[in-house]
C-alpha cells in the first residue's frame, strides 16, 4: 500500500473514531475557525525555529508524520529528528530565511479538522539557498480544549 493510500486510510479511521457519528462537517464559528489558523501559524512558527519543547506540545501522544522522503514516523521519532534540527539551527549548520503556509483550507468534523495547503521553504546552508514548495495534509483535533496535530503528510511539489 503506498504512503498517500495509508494516509488516507489512517485519517478515514482516525476521523469515525474520534468525531461523533454524524461524520458530517461541522459549522464552526470565526472565533474558532481562526483558533484553529492562529494555532497552525504557532506550529509553524516553531518548526521554523526549530523550537522542539513547543513542538512537543502541540502534537498529540499518538502523531504520525509522514512525507515524501520517508516512511511514516511516531511522535517519539519525529521529536528526536526535531531536537537534531534545532542544534544544526543553532550551530549554524542552515539557517530557514523564509517558511510560509498559503493555500489553507479546513473542513471541521465535530473536535477534528482536516487541513490542507501549500508551504514554501526556503533554506540556506554550505550548498547555497533552496527554495521548496510542498502540498501539505494535516489532521487536527482538540484535546482539552486545545488544538493539536495528530497527523501530517507532504509531497514536493515539482
Amino acid at each position: 500500500m503506498s504512503k498517500t493510500n495509508l494516509l488516507i486510510v489512517f485519517c478515514t479511521v482516525f476521523f469515525f473514531s474520534q468525531c461523533s457519528t454524524d461524520s458530517k462537517k461541522t459549522v464552526v464559528s470565526e472565533a474558532e475557525h481562526q483558533e484553529l489558523l492562529t494555532t497552525i501559524e504557532s506550529f509553524n512558527t516553531a518548526f521554523r525555529n526549530g523550537d522542539a519543547r513547543t513542538l512537543n506540545t502541540m502534537i498529540t501522544d499518538e502523531y504520525l508524520h509522514t512525507n515524501g522522503n520517508s516512511k511514516a514516523i511516531d511522535k517519539k521519532s519525529w521529536i528526536t529528528y526535531m531536537e537534531h534540527r534545532s542544534g544544526s539551527l543553532a550551530r549554524g549548520n542552515f539557517e530557514v530565511s523564509d517558511y510560509a503556509m498559503d493555500e489553507i483550507e479546513i473542513a471541521f468534523y465535530g473536535d477534528a479538522a482536516l487541513v490542507t495547503g501549500r508551504v514554501s521553504a526556503t533554506r540556506k546552508d554550505a550548498t547555497g539557498i533552496k527554495t521548496n514548495n510542498y502540498r501539505v495534509t494535516h489532521l487536527w483535533v482538540k484535546e482539552a480544549g486545545k488544538w493539536k496535530r495528530a497527523g501530517f503528510h507532504d509531497g514536493k511539489i515539482k
